[in-house]
């Protein structure tokens, strides 16, 4: 995940991207971030595949002047009822997503490019035809930022109906709604090296969201001793950053083979500041059977400092 993306966006399957990982591997269960001030007044507006046909002359002509009022200021609720027009219509492709809704701010950041995109999302798009949508609610978290949560109806692979939740992000540009994707608002990538003799947190891609940090790094294990994240009780992750400490548990223990790299994912739900470093704990060397070398042992914890050296990112901001 830290170089090829793989699995921070495990989740663009979907149609709209929507949540993100929580922490450990693949394996590992998935965390959804949200926040919340005030509520934009969409609860519970639906949108479906069919049209009426007995609307009168004076409710078309309300709807055009809505329609009008959309163009001219569009909400969270315009943007994605446009999207799923689209969707119905067949007229949406990864393309037009990228053109069309997905904000400058997100494209800025350069930790996804356009062909990325593109190749992860096409060929979700041409599955599960499009039946209705349903906004449940839409967050402002400030002028121009909101979380949007919705149900999309569909048809599944065997004709039945299908509901899918959804979690969008949104920031407002040039008083356009746009996709902010995975709520990431900033993006750093740090590189650094491990030597031969070293089990050490190497490479860390972090990215700042509306709702907390998400951190991607490798544990490259350079040694010819055999390691286990975890023993007894799974293991603690700890992020400081200038405005506090963050921890999460890991739902799983990971073995980490001699001259090997394990790469991982947190989810800091609600951290906020400057991510100043990382600490993994409870690492362990074990045999090759799997048994702790010193039964006493409390394990060892190693520590990634995130030095703006290491930047190699070029992210406009």
């Amino acid at each position: 995940m830290i170089i090829k993306y793989k699995k921070f966006f495990c989740l663009l399957g979907a149609l709209l991207l929507s949540t993100a990982v929580g922490c450990g591997n693949n394996n590992d269960s998935i965390s959804t971030p949200s926040s919340s001030t005030f509520t934009e007044n969409s609860n519970l507006i639906e949108d479906t595949a069919s049209s009426s046909t007995s609307e009168t002359t004076t409710e078309s002509s309300t709807e055009n002047e809505e329609e009008k009022t959309i163009v001219k200021y569009p909400t969270v609720k315009s943007v994605i009822d446009s999207i799923m027009q689209e969707k119905k219509a067949k007229t949406l492709n990864a393309k037009v997503l990228w053109n069309e809704y997905i904000s400058q701010t997100t494209k800025d950041l350069n930790f996804m490019d356009e062909k990325f995109f593109i190749d992860t999302v096409s060929d979700n798009l041409e599955k599960s035809p499009y039946i209705s949508h349903k906004i449940e609610d839409i967050e402002i978290i400030d002028d121009n930022t909101a979380i949007a949560k919705y149900k999309m109806t569909v048809s599944g692979s065997n004709g039945a109906e299908e509901k899918i939740d959804y979690t969008d992000y949104f920031i407002k540009e040039n008083d356009n709604w746009k996709i902010l994707l995975l709520g990431v608002t900033s993006f750093d990538n740090y590189i650094s090296k491990s030597e031969p003799d070293e089990i050490k947190a190497t490479n860390a891609r972090v990215y700042t969201c509306i709702s907390g940090i998400q951190v991607d790094f490798t544990i490259s294990n350079k040694t010819q001793k055999n390691y286990h994240l975890g023993l007894k009780e799974s293991p603690v992750i700890e992020l400081t950053t200038s405005e506090g400490t963050y921890t999460v548990t890991y739902n799983n223990m990971y073995n980490i083979p001699k001259s090997s790299d394990f790469e991982s994912s947190c989810f800091f739900k609600d951290a906020i500041g400057t991510v100043k470093s990382l600490k993994i704990k409870s690492l362990f060397e074990v045999d090759d059977k799997g048994a702790p070398t010193d039964k006493k042992s409390d394990g060892k914890t190693i520590t990634k400092k995130f030095n703006s050296d290491d930047i190699i990112n070029k992210s406009k901001k």
